[in-house]
């Protein structure tokens, strides 16, 4: 039986409450909680996250969905401030990827890179940005979008020790966790034949 609430004590920070965001941003916060909940295996969640995005109306969004978040964990400059999925407050990094979501919404790859600067390395950041933006543009399509403007979920100055946490995180796991194996088979898009 799972945990009806977060135990770990995670701090408030600078952030808002989850529940203070938008419906939207409370979505996609939980699908990167529980993306990121699963250490050894995607596939593990991969059950959740699909009926997640299906439920949300958005299923051809997951797959690209799933590449942002393979190329955050492989593009890691230090560990991420990404909290266990009933955590009431926003991590540093968890505000990072819903402005960086939101920007690339609006269209603001400057925003969006911005809010990757200092966690993730640039090549990696590229990456994010090209995945988030397809993810978004299938959600935008199909009605849904992040409601609040780009730098709204994350403070002007966050310091960079604010999210560091002790856990342990090497390349070398994280090519382990996200090799092209261990995931699902891709959800084929339904498409309308002209």
């Amino acid at each position: 039986m799972q945990d009806l609430e977060c135990r770990r004590g995670h701090a408030p920070a600078l952030f808002p409450k989850v529940i203070e965001l938008p419906a939207t941003a409370r979505f996609f916060l939980w699908a990167i909680r529980a993306w990121a909940s699963a250490h050894t295996d995607i596939t593990e969640m991969w059950p959740s996250l699909d009926r997640g995005f299906t439920r949300e109306h958005i299923p051809d969004a997951l797959e690209p969905f799933d590449r942002m978040m393979s190329a955050v964990f492989a593009g890691l400059a230090r560990w991420p401030d990404i909290r266990c999925v009933r955590c009431p407050y926003l991590g540093a990094e968890e505000a990072r990827l819903l402005t960086t979501l939101a920007a690339l919404r609006c269209r603001d790859d400057i925003a969006a890179r911005a809010a990757l600067h200092d966690w993730i390395r640039p090549a990696a950041a590229r990456r994010i940005c090209k995945h988030a933006r397809v993810c978004m543009e299938i959600a935008a399509i199909c009605g849904m979008c992040l409601d609040n403007e780009p730098h709204a979920f994350v403070p002007d100055s966050i310091s960079s020790d604010l999210s560091s946490q002790p856990d342990s995180f090497t390349r070398s796991s994280a090519s382990q966790r996200f090799s092209p194996s261990s995931r699902p088979a891709p959800r084929q898009a339904l498409r309308s034949s002209p």
